[in-house]
């Protein structure tokens, strides 16, 4: 458990805007992104002692596996993204090898996500009209080459995807009212739907092993769910307070999880 907090200092960021996203590689390397139309890359070797700011830019995706960082940019405008590319580097510093996307996305609505050796992107494919689902794009050797194929969310509307090992990959993708939860257990190559109770588009998955995950509704429910048996079946976790909204939750191992929790000022409602 932690019980105490050091402050360090941090690169100049900007006060409006996206919130920075907070990635981390081992013990000493780390890696803070801006997203926005002109996205901020900083990285730091050094347990954040300093940072300094990468030479990647239009960064619209980053992901940190096995000690290799990963990225997609776009030289992006009010008009739209363009140049798309995928590049990878390792996670201690070095250079960076930028390769083309395995498929063109229609804009910058991506996830990247990484597990091991495995690389998952998701997004819509340009030109695609009428499509039933997203594009996901899926690597076994750390980048260097990909297999395309339907994803388990709706196009243009984005996704999260949480592998949990080269096998198991979870997802949860809003539908414009509501949202879905997903898990495949072949890599992405299929995805089935989990029974869940009804979610709104800023529901939160976070997995903890192939088998095991929390979920919370943020709305219906608010409360944070948890399932032992691969999404069967979902219990109430046990919270020190009944929360109002969760903008964050994540495992960094089988047993042990985090959440940002907002709680209710004066107690939930009494009608809930």
């Amino acid at each position: 458990m932690i019980d105490t907090f050091t402050t360090s200092v941090a690169p100049a960021l900007p006060t409006q805007g996206d919130v920075p996203a907070l990635l981390r590689s081992g013990s000493d390397d780390g890696f803070l992104l801006v997203r926005g139309l002109h996205p901020l890359l900083y990285a730091t070797h050094d347990g954040a002692a300093t940072w300094h700011r990468s030479g990647l830019h239009g960064v619209l995706a980053l992901a940190t596996a096995d000690s290799a960082v990963y990225a997609v940019t776009a030289r992006c405008s009010q008009r739209g993204c363009t140049h798309f590319r995928f590049a990878r580097a390792s996670a201690s510093g070095g250079a960076w090898t930028v390769t083309r996307l395995p498929f063109v996305p229609d804009g910058s609505v991506l996830d990247l996500a990484a597990r091991g050796t495995g690389v998952w992107l998701l997004g819509t494919r340009a030109g695609v009209e009428a499509a039933q689902h997203d594009v996901l794009a899926r690597s076994t050797d750390g980048g260097r080459t990909f297999t395309t194929g339907p994803g388990p969310c709706v196009p243009g509307l984005g996704g999260e995807l949480e592998p949990t090992s080269g096998g198991t990959v979870w997802a949860v993708c809003p539908t414009g009212m509501e949202a879905g939860a997903w898990r495949s257990t072949d890599g992405g190559v299929q995805f089935a739907p989990l029974r869940t109770p009804a979610l709104v588009n800023s529901a939160e998955l976070a997995p903890s092993s192939p088998d095991a995950a929390a979920l919370v509704g943020n709305g219906s429910p608010d409360r944070i769910l948890h399932t032992a048996d691969a999404g069967k079946t979902w219990t109430v976790a046990t919270t020190p307070r009944r929360a109002s909204f969760v903008p964050w939750l994540e495992f960094v191992d089988a047993k042990v999880g985090y959440a940002l929790v907002e709680t209710y000022p004066n107690g939930p409602p009494a009608s809930q």
